[in-house]
């Protein structure tokens, strides 16, 4: 089977992916690392080296995550967001709890 030579060019004309990023990915990534960073200063000495390393690599892999899929930006706020209100909601039932 071969391939045409204007669809080999197509594949060589192509942006690459930082090219192609808006600054609403960009937001998105900062975002991302702000609240990696207040999760590892916040609750960092609960953690040890590997719980520390799986937030750092889990941040970097939805940032791509995020980059190369666009919804899932939104998808992922709004979680983080419903959390959020979840655990402000329950935290007085939390503390009764002990």
């Amino acid at each position: 089977m071969s391939v045409s030579q204007p669809a080999m060019d197509n594949l060589f004309e192509q942006r690459s992916l930082i090219s192609q990023l808006t600054i609403k990915d960009w937001a998105w990534a900062v975002l991302v690392i702000i609240a990696t960073a207040y999760t590892g200063f916040q609750y960092g000495s609960l953690m040890d080296s590997y719980e520390l390393a799986i937030l750092g690599m889990a941040s970097i892999s939805i940032i791509a995550w995020g980059w190369l899929w666009k919804p899932v930006q939104l998808y992922t706020i709004s979680v983080a967001l419903l959390s959020l209100a979840a655990i402000a909601f329950y935290a007085n039932d939390l503390d009764r709890a002990e």
